[in-house]
């Protein structure tokens, strides 16, 4: 057995001195893949995303003043009995003020109604009066 072994060995050296010396290929080094992707809840190397700022919650939780009197001004052109034109429509801290003349008590009444009704509104304060003919 063992001149088995010692043939094989120096046939396996003489082959390998017959084929020359082994010349190194230069290959690009190939990044290390992990073939077992990290489980869920385990610790990542990467480093933690930064989290946002809370931004505070009153932000654009209600509309300006100008943005409640231009919906109620739009509420009242879309109401063909009244005329927007000689409501004068005032905000102030979402406090609406209404004043100008109308027709009759109903469209004082109608006003105030869609006044109210827009978001924002936290009181109409109407100063319309009946108009005298």
């Amino acid at each position: 057995m063992r001149i088995v072994v010692r043939v094989c060995v120096t046939l396996i050296c003489v082959a390998i001195h017959a084929a020359g010396p082994v010349q190194a290929a230069t290959v690009a080094p190939q990044p290390i893949i992990n073939p077992h992707p990290p489980q869920a809840g385990a610790a990542r190397d990467a480093a933690p995303k930064p989290k946002a700022p809370k931004r505070p919650r009153h932000v654009n939780k209600h509309p300006g003043d100008a943005e409640i009197t231009q919906k109620v001004r739009l509420a009242f052109m879309r109401v063909q009995e009244l005329d927007a034109a000689d409501i004068e429509v005032e905000t102030q801290a979402g406090i609406v003020r209404l004043s100008g003349e109308v027709e009759n008590s109903k469209l004082v009444a109608r006003a105030k109604q869609l006044a109210a009704k827009v978001k924002g509104v936290k009181k109409v304060d109407s100063q319309l009066t009946v108009r005298r003919d």
